[in-house]
């Protein structure tokens, strides 16, 4: 990528690529993000901001809020646009750093419209994710022998517990054997949390069990808390596993305190998928109370993202991110076969499974109708990550299915959640 020169008005014509982070049709929330450093550059030093905070290190991501279009091409999450520079220069923007009362936090947003409307043909020009991605040279595959060494080993006398943090409308889940940390599945939050929030929500949390960080996919409410870990608390990771759809500029940087605390990291790519088959998933890693799965390469990250399966004895809990449900039930069946079932039965222990339910209680994909077909093994909890959103999450179509078939709704924004009373006890 070019560098552009400093303080130089938009020239006609001109182009930048953008990441659409999140965009809701509810009430037209749009969130974006930058591809290049270099660009970024270019746009904080327009004219137009120079009374904005200037810091490299400052927020990359734009907020459009009460957003209309000058036509009917909207924008795609998880796809990246090369946008007209125009096209951005209009109303008012402001900085999170100088408003009072702001929204947003100031450690990922550069800037944000409350109203705002974008001319025909914005987003026009889709940019294929494979011309746009930014591999690391040093960041090695993951064997099936590495993850199968990163994932814990356990005695069959010993609990596991299953926490899913209190972080709004994000996502931040611990896997804790005999109340030893040793798995983080996604270390996120809320977008909307203040810097203060985001540091009470790790007061306390030192890492000292060194466990294994999983980042099921690059939407920033599973990842952004690694911003505000402290390096010296981040270094005590014994390993973190990455998708490799880094793509916003946000992303990359978290990418890079990962490898500058010296956590070694691992890929794991999504294969191929079938011809004419939406929604699959790899079985990468199998423990005897872990596996490790990948959704086949997609057009959604989400689709192609990490999810997690933990079982002890007789119980299950299935933690799938922001996958699709067909992908949900997908490992379900993966991991309750009929010799599971079998096995469970004969040595007479009392089965459940329990799930932490997809995208934050919205719409996945449509609901298989043998989904929760399991007679022979009860339902357990369906624990909800949620908060403060643009999406109506939890949608009540998606809590009714939940209830409708025994599970024990459970959501984290209810005020008498509890971390501790509220866990998944395998």
């Amino acid at each position: 990528m070019p560098c552009f020169p400093a303080c130089q008005p938009a020239r006609s014509g001109e182009k930048i690529l953008l990441y659409v982070e999140k965009f809701s049709p509810y009430g037209n929330h749009l969130l974006l993000d930058f591809v290049y450093q270099e660009q970024f550059d270019r746009f904080r030093q327009l004219p137009l901001f120079e009374g904005f905070d200037s810091n490299s290190d400052s927020g990359s991501a734009l907020l459009l809020e009460n957003v209309t279009f000058g036509d009917s091409t909207l924008p795609q999450e998880g796809s990246v646009y090369k946008v007209p520079l125009e096209a951005l220069l209009q109303g008012n923007w402001v900085s999170p750093y100088t408003t009072n009362g702001s929204p947003l936090n100031e450690e990922f947003f550069f800037a944000y419209q409350r109203r705002c409307h974008l001319p025909a043909g914005t987003f026009a020009e889709k940019i294929p994710l494979r011309k746009v991605r930014n591999p690391h040279p040093d960041i090695p595959e993951a064997s099936a022998q590495t993850l199968y060494s990163l994932l814990p080993q356990q005695g069959p006398t010993e609990k596991i517990t299953v926490i899913v943090k209190k972080v709004g409308q994000g996502s931040w889940n611990e896997i804790l054997v005999d109340n030893h940390l040793q798995l983080v599945f996604d270390f996120g939050c809320s977008v909307y949390f203040s810097s203060h929030q985001c540091n009470t929500l790790l007061t306390g949390s030192s890492f000292d069990d060194h466990p294994c960080l999983i980042i099921s996919h690059w939407d920033m409410d599973h990842y952004n808390l690694l911003k505000f870990l402290k390096e010296e608390k981040l270094s005590n990771f014994r390993a973190a596993c990455i998708p490799p759809e880094f793509i916003s500029l946000t992303s990359q940087k978290m990418v890079e305190k990962l490898i500058r605390c010296h956590v070694p990291l691992y890929l794991i790519s999504p294969a191929a998928a079938t011809p004419g088959a939406r929604y699959e998933m790899d079985l990468k890693a199998d423990t005897s109370n872990f596996a490790l799965f990948c959704g086949k390469k997609s057009r959604s990250l989400n689709n192609s993202g990490l999810a997690l399966s933990v079982r002890n004895k007789a119980q299950f809990a299935f933690l799938c991110a922001d996958h699709a449900y067909p992908q949900l039930q997908s490992m379900i069946q993966n991991r309750l076969n009929v010799g599971m079932l079998q096995r469970i039965s004969l040595s007479g222990l009392s089965g459940r499974y329990h799930i932490v339910v997809p995208h934050h209680g919205g719409k996945a994909g449509r609901m298989p109708h043998n989904l929760f077909s399991n007679p022979s093994y009860p339902a357990g909890k369906a624990l909800v990550s949620t908060g403060y959103n643009h999406y109506h999450h939890p949608l009540p179509a998606v809590q009714k299915a939940f209830t409708s078939h025994h599970f024990d709704w459970i959501s984290t924004d209810d005020p008498l959640y509890d971390e501790d009373a509220d866990s998944i006890q395998l």
